[in-house]
């Protein structure tokens, strides 16, 4: 069987190292998008953040991760979503913790982890977005 586009980001994602500067949470987002629009969203961010405390950082100083991925998704043209295609992206909530990921084929949001990719179907979809 074949993978679609959207099984075969995933897997790629899980393969390769997570990093701060170009390959975290929430630049899998622009990386998605980058794959289906051919461009980079976030390019502007990467190489930014070097650790946690940075992310920490730029996400209290943009208001928020649901503000900073909102204002990214605003200037790219993404289309507001309920969240529930496979494909869209957004931030979710854990047990409090809030992440950015993308829903994959199989019903659940798959978010960069520091070992591979996490993926979670008991989540709040605090926004979204269709890709």
């Amino acid at each position: 069987m074949a993978l679609t586009v959207l099984d075969a980001f995933i897997a790629d994602m899980a393969q390769k190292p997570f990093c701060w500067r170009n390959l975290n949470c929430g630049l899998e987002l622009a990386d998605w998008w980058r794959v289906n629009h051919g461009i980079d969203p976030a390019a502007d961010l990467r190489g930014v953040v070097t650790d946690a405390a940075d992310a920490e950082q730029l996400i209290a100083d943009r208001g928020g991760l649901v503000s900073l991925v909102s204002a990214i998704a605003t200037k790219a043209g993404a289309v507001g979503s309920a969240g529930d295609r496979p494909g869209d992206f957004g931030v979710i909530e854990v047990a409090g913790v809030q992440y950015c990921a993308i829903l994959s084929s199989s019903g659940r949001w798959i978010v960069k982890a520091e070992r591979g990719v996490a993926g979670f179907r008991d989540c709040t979809v605090l926004a979204a977005w269709s890709i």
